[in-house]
């Protein structure tokens, strides 16, 4: 877990990195965990001139069960093995 702020116990960002622009999350809420997720990130993401992405990591709401992390790109999305096994890629795209 990150040393960022939390924000209502639901989410907390990581440092903003110019250099990859990249945002890191963490997420503590699995309300987050649905299939618009993904399309609302892309939606942020869109509106950037520039290459950037998102990357976040999962947990379960008490932030003690990590489900996996993962990269969201303004086309695409990229998961870890432990977002598999888990069952978080299939709350968050429908198969």
């Amino acid at each position: 877990m990150s040393d960022g702020k939390r924000v209502h116990g639901n989410y907390e960002f990581g440092e903003w990195h110019y250099g990859i622009r990249t945002l890191f999350v963490f997420l503590y809420n699995e309300n987050f965990y649905n299939e618009n997720f993904i399309r609302k990130v892309q939606n942020i993401l869109s509106v950037q001139q520039n290459p950037a992405y998102a990357q976040f990591e999962c947990y379960d709401s008490n932030a003690y069960m990590l489900y996996g992390c993962c990269m969201v790109f303004k086309n695409n999305v990229i998961f870890d093995r432990l977002s598999e096994e888990s069952g978080l890629i299939k709350r968050l795209i429908r198969i």
